[in-house]
Parts: structure tokens; C-alpha cells; sequence
């Protein structure tokens, strides 16, 4: 069985919105709070995509699944990492974490490279089958 990354995709999409509705309203503090809440919304709906593209490259074939999961799961942990840290910043004004936020972009870092190279696993394993 292959793991619901749509699920984690659709969950962090709508938890993201929710979470941009709930700053736009609810989130008190200074400007730099707002700022680090309004990144922290921001990079988490923009890695929804990511695990969109995973879910496309486990439906194409079995090429590349392996990294693909890797990937995602990477960048799962880095939005909970690098969002999670900003959110608390935003709306505490305390640090979570001396590392967190830069591991978080790490991880999302590495993510991306999975995906790409999972990706391109998988093109590869439709050129070769078409070939």
C-alpha cells in the first residue's frame, strides 16, 4: 500500500489557508511577527505542490518511487520544522529553537533535490519503456 501522500497534501493545504485566515484576523504583535507568520503561511502552501508532484510521480511507474517518498517525507519535516518555528516566532515573539528554522529549510532543501532526481527517474523509466 503506498502511503496518503494526497492526504498530507490536502491537510497542509487547508491548514495552511486556515492558518493565513487565522493571522490575517486573530495573530496580535508586531509588524515582524506578522512577517514571520506571513512567510511561514507562505512556504507551507508552496511545498503542498511538492507532495502533489510526488503523488503524480508514484501514480506514472515504479521508477523513482523510493526517492520520490524520501522527498516527500523530507519536506513534510521541513514544513513542520521551518513553518512550525516561524508560526511560534509570529505569534510569540520567542525563538523555538536555535535550529530549527534553518533545519526546516534544510530539509526542504533536500526534498526538492529528491523529487527532481525521482522525477527525472521516473521520465527515464518512461523513455526506456517507449524506446
Amino acid at each position: 500500500m503506498k502511503f496518503p501522500w494526497i492526504v498530507i497534501a490536502a491537510l497542509m493545504g487547508g491548514s495552511a489557508v486556515i492558518l493565513g485566515a487565522v493571522g490575517a484576523h486573530a495573530v496580535v504583535g508586531d509588524e515582524a511577527g506578522q512577517r514571520h507568520h506571513n512567510l511561514a503561511v507562505t512556504y507551507q502552501m508552496f511545498h503542498v505542490t511538492a507532495l502533489v508532484l510526488v503523488v503524480y510521480i508514484l501514480g506514472k511507474n515504479n521508477r523513482g518511487v523510493l526517492l520520490a517518498n524520501i522527498g516527500a517525507t523530507l519536506i513534510t519535516v521541513g514544513v513542520i520544522l521551518f513553518s512550525g518555528s516561524l508560526y511560534y516566532l509570529g505569534w510569540s515573539g520567542e525563538s523555538a529553537g536555535y535550529n530549527m528554522t534553518p533545519m526546516g529549510g534544510l530539509n526542504l532543501i533536500c526534498g526538492w533535490i529528491a523529487l527532481a532526481i525521482a522525477g527525472f527517474q521516473s521520465w527515464r523509466g518512461e523513455v526506456v519503456a517507449q524506446g
